[in-house]
């Protein structure tokens, strides 16, 4: 006996039990006031010398282990939290290659300084109640996803963009938290989170049956200062601090 595949035989279903006279025809043909060639989520198929309704599939993973219960529950959970913060860690990695970008471009050292303070500021000021928002979990791929995206550990992020002492004190709260701002992102170590975005970057969010990201007005609008603004602007007084913690 041959095996029909299931998707076929939904369609070979579909063609038996559909009555064929021709006020059955005329109401397929009509559906929506759009002949059945025209639908957007139907497409034709040419098989030998019929013409038979067929669609794409979407890509699925397929595990050599079937997920327990508790196991599947924390990929969907993953999953959530992936969606939650992508966006964040995207507007992240912009910014971070935005202001490496801009500190090449001074040349002087308190230059960059008072617009990485200013920058700073006008971060708090606007996400500060957004990502304190953040569950433990959601925070963490948030830190994962921008060393995915910055091929540096988070450490190293903080280290070159404040300084040393900045990792150093981050690192030591973090691990209160269950991070470790030194370990960096390797997708073998986090082959869920590896399969989940890679699938999110190549399909979208759709994907995974959501109309689109959670909205974030402030992350919409949020630009960055405009160098001469900021530096033509009066200093602030850990401006006028030393630069010493730069030099080290």
């Amino acid at each position: 006996m041959k095996i029909i595949a299931p998707f076929t035989a939904v369609f070979l279903f579909f063609y038996l039990t559909l009555p064929l006279n021709g006020q059955s025809m005329a109401r397929l043909d009509s559906l929506y006031g759009k002949p059945v060639d025209k639908l957007a989520f139907l497409g034709l198929c040419l098989v030998g010398t019929d013409t038979i309704p067929c669609a794409q599939l979407e890509e699925v993973i397929v595990s050599d282990r079937k997920r327990s219960p508790e196991e599947e529950a924390a990929y969907r959970k993953l999953k959530r939290n992936v969606i939650k913060v992508y966006p964040y860690a995207q507007r992240a990695i912009a910014l971070i290659n935005e202001l490496d970008a801009i500190n090449a471009s001074l040349n002087r050292r308190r230059d960059q300084k008072k617009y990485r303070n200013y920058l700073e500021d006008q971060l708090k000021k606007q996400f500060s109640t957004e990502i304190k928002d953040l569950t433990i979990s959601q925070g963490k791929v948030l830190i994962k996803l921008i060393e995915r995206g910055t091929n540096k550990t988070f450490y190293e992020v903080i280290r070159e963009h404040k300084n040393w002492f900045s990792a150093f004190v981050y690192q030591n709260v973090g691990r209160s938290y269950g991070y470790d701002l030194k370990e960096g992102y390797n997708p073998d170590n986090y082959s869920d989170l590896e399969n989940i975005v890679s699938f999110l970057e190549q399909n979208g969010v759709q994907y995974f049956g959501y109309r689109s990201y959670p909205e974030s007005k402030t992350l919409q609008d949020f630009q960055m200062p405009q160098v001469e603004d900021v530096l033509k602007s009066k200093k602030r007084g850990k401006d006028k601090s030393s630069d010493k913690d730069d030099d080290n």
